[in-house]
């Protein structure tokens, strides 16, 4: 099976790749997906959040308050790292497992997406790494009209990717978005025909 790694930073566009290998055959999983599995409730590393973080980031029905937990470790370095620590651990294992079943399934293709890939120790787990990238100046707008920050938010986000090198890995394949969904699309079906048919 061949394991496609698709890293960049956040507004590249990973996710539209990823949806794009998917319509060509891949099975795909993304970090956030292993993200909300690792910190599903009943899950030992939510119970390890709430002892780390404390009650103020949960509803009261017990559930986690992501919006106002990535406030925080996207400001906070230490608590950054902290959370990671409890999490990356637990997305590691949970990718390790979907991709065992995908290879026991006799899947040919498979491609996960995650900025954080190498961060999580899963780089390894991967035959290829794609980079997504893209002008910070139409990241930026992506990410104002996908998740309704202001624009001064969206600036740090984009600062500390870069700060923290998400943006720029060493890859076998790097796809440029830069243009419409279109474009994207005949480049993901380009990298398609060249790296695996």
């Amino acid at each position: 099976m061949l394991v496609i790694g698709v890293v960049g930073g956040i507004g590249a566009g990973k996710t539209e790749v990823l949806r794009l290998l998917a319509a060509n055959g891949a099975a795909t999983v993304a970090a956030d997906e292993l993200n909300r599995e690792a910190l599903a409730p009943g899950q030992p590393a939510l119970e390890q959040v709430r002892a780390a973080f404390g009650p103020d980031f949960f509803d009261s029905s017990g559930r986690l308050r992501r919006r106002e937990l990535a406030k925080l470790v996207f400001r906070d370095d230490a608590a950054r790292a902290k959370l990671e620590a409890i999490v990356h651990p637990a997305m590691k294992e949970l990718l390790r497992e979907r991709l065992e079943v995908w290879r026991q399934s006799g899947v040919k293709v498979a491609a996960v997406e995650a900025a954080v890939l190498a961060q999580m120790g899963a780089l390894g787990m991967v035959d290829r790494v794609l980079l997504v990238t893209a002008p910070a100046c139409c990241r930026e707008q992506r990410l104002v009209d996908r998740d309704s920050l202001d624009r001064a938010e969206v600036r740090h986000r984009l600062a500390l990717h870069e700060r923290l090198g998400l943006d720029n890995w060493p890859a076998d394949d790097i796809i440029v978005n830069d243009g419409t969904l279109d474009d994207l699309a005949r480049k993901v079906e380009q990298f398609w025909r060249r790296v695996v048919d």
